[in-house]
């Protein structure tokens, strides 16, 4: 039997993976998915909206984070793999969807060869591994924020039983949220608790002061670590800053309403927020030469391809949603928050919404311009043909208006 090479394999099977799938399979490529949530249990960011909507996925006015999980998979599930005929070749398209866990990525001439952990992670264990071939590789796999140590039990050996108390409130409407961006509307003018240490916790108060003024930051008994000028500028905000330890969570069923503090005080709020950092999951990159950020997320250049560390692209590997998309030259002019904030949003780029005038997503153009047009040549044509489309799209809408007007 043949070996299976694929056009395209995406590691992750989140908003980012899925769009990136969907689109490369629609343009006729084989596609391979990887999605590591039975695996490993992880579940990235979308899934912590548990009882809160997702009001800015297209199609739905308002989805819970679980529920658009199964939805992305019914999106993907809908594109089986088929053979067809182009003229004598015979050819695969369609997705294939597998259960996997990316421990190792290697290229091999112009293949990438994948090694992947295919059934749930034991401890004990010995892992059953897979290998996958693919011309193209999307790192679409995300990212896990950092949870705060409160009622951390430390000898459970799953993530999600060592966080059990935590990830009770996680997601709910009243109980913790990791963006502010994503969640602030929910508790315009109310009370809110952001945990987190440094300048980074001032910039999601920033991000806060868009929704309310009422903003309380919790170090958990840790200096607050804030520069002289961030410092100056929360006491000019007045924003408390209370650096005791929290002992407990304060609350009823799944809802979060304040903390026991280890002096024996007691604090209620409306609204907590965690910043305590991402852990990018790219594990699977260890030994490739490509620039990161502090948080450890992937630095691309505008047409969202790795760079190694020469600023040279990486053919054929291509990251969503666990990248930084800044240049060689904007990298030192953009400031921390702007990329950190760019990746707390629950961004469009994720979910595939179009931007201005253009008829695809962020995630397509990449899937265009890095997939299935891999040449600058062959780009520059495809800019061309999408010009000209556009503009004869706003001829043919300008017509459409001109002949409602004239009756």
């Amino acid at each position: 039997m043949a070996e299976t090479i694929y056009d395209v394999a995406v590691i992750g099977a989140g908003p980012a993976g899925a769009q990136a799938a969907v689109s490369a399979s629609h343009q006729m490529r084989h596609v391979l998915v990887l999605h590591s949530g039975k695996v490993s249990f992880s579940r990235g960011r979308a899934y912590w909206s548990k009882s809160v909507e997702i009001e800015d996925a297209p199609v739905f006015p308002g989805i819970i984070g679980p529920h658009f999980a199964k939805e992305l998979m019914k999106w993907m599930e809908s594109r089986p793999v088929v053979d067809f005929m182009l003229g004598s070749e015979k050819r695969k398209t369609g997705i294939d969807l597998r259960d996997g866990m990316v421990t190792k990525l290697t290229r091999n001439g112009e293949l990438f060869e994948l090694q992947a952990s295919t059934k749930t992670l034991k401890q004990n264990t010995p892992l059953e591994m897979a290998s996958f071939k693919s011309r193209t590789v999307v790192v679409a796999a995300g990212f896990d924020d950092k949870w705060p140590n409160i009622e951390f039990d430390a000898s459970a050996e799953r993530l999600y039983k060592q966080y059990a108390t935590v990830f009770r409130y996680a997601g709910n409407k009243k109980g913790w949220h990791v963006c502010i961006r994503c969640d602030g509307h929910l508790h315009v003018d109310e009370h809110l608790a952001l945990l987190g240490v440094g300048d980074y916790i001032y910039e999601a108060a920033i991000g806060a002061q868009d929704f309310t003024d009422k903003i309380t930051i919790l170090t958990n008994g840790r200096p607050h670590g804030m520069s002289p000028p961030v410092l100056e500028q929360v006491k000019a905000r007045k924003i408390n800053i209370i650096e005791t330890e929290i002992k407990r969570h304060i609350g009823e069923k799944t809802n979060l309403l304040g903390f026991e503090m280890v002096d024996g005080s007691e604090l209620f709020f409306h609204g907590f927020l965690v910043d305590e950092g991402l852990i990018p999951n790219t594990k699977f990159l260890e030994g490739w030469d490509y620039q990161k950020d502090e948080e450890g997320l992937i630095v691309t250049n505008e047409d969202m391809q790795m760079l190694d560390s020469s600023a040279e692209p990486i053919p054929g590997l291509l990251p969503l949603g666990t990248s930084s998309p800044v240049n060689e030259i904007s990298l030192q002019q953009r400031s921390h928050s702007d990329r950190r904030q760019a990746c707390q949003r629950r961004t469009p780029c994720a979910v595939g919404i179009s931007h201005g005038n253009s008829s695809q997503s962020p995630v397509e153009r990449v899937v265009m311009t890095n997939v299935l047009f891999p040449t600058k040549a062959l780009r520059l044509k495809m800019d061309k043909y999408s010009e000209i489309y556009t503009r004869l799209c706003k001829i043919a809408e300008l017509r459409l208006f001109l002949s409602g007007m004239c009756g």
